[in-house]
């Protein structure tokens, strides 16, 4: 995260919207979060604004572009420097924020939430995430049940 750069990792696109895409430094493998929530591009803008008028967005964009989003330069911060800001933050390391992240995407959508937690943890394989691949496919297979049995019940 220290050394995702403007342009490359994190793209802003002429509508206004942001997306990130990366390479984990665990696995060497390419992954991406798609879109970004507005409210996440709208904190990115005033970031590389720096106090400049909302109109001169795109120029600044371009004048960033290849800089690293924390330094805004050609210099990166520290590899552990965001997580100790998370940690200071939240009082917690961050990977405990991934793990709940997890968790919550397990809960709302198990059918897909192995795929995406894979992705979402930096895992290679989805056996690497052994332990969250069988809570979704239980999880899927109660809602299944409930769905069903539901149906049986309205019916009989």
């Amino acid at each position: 995260m220290s050394r995702w750069s403007i342009g490359s990792d994190l793209r802003r696109e002429k509508d206004g919207s942001w997306h990130l895409v990366w390479n984990q430094g665990k696995t060497g493998r390419t992954t991406e979060a798609g879109e970004l929530w507005p409210e996440i591009g709208e904190i990115l803008d005033e970031l590389i604004l720096c106090g400049r008028p909302n109109r001169l967005i795109h120029m600044r964009y371009r004048e960033i572009v290849g800089k690293n989003w924390l330094t805004l330069s050609d210099a990166a911060r520290p590899a552990k420097w965001p997580s100790e800001r998370i940690k200071s933050a939240v009082g917690g390391p961050s990977h405990d924020l991934r793990t709940l992240a997890a968790d919550y995407m397990r809960r709302h959508d198990p059918e897909i939430a192995a795929r995406v937690i894979a992705t979402h943890l930096g895992h290679a394989t989805l056996e690497a995430g052994d332990e969250y691949s069988i809570e979704c496919k239980s999880e899927a297979a109660v809602r299944a049940w409930q769905k069903d049995r539901q149906q049986i019940a309205r019916a009989g």
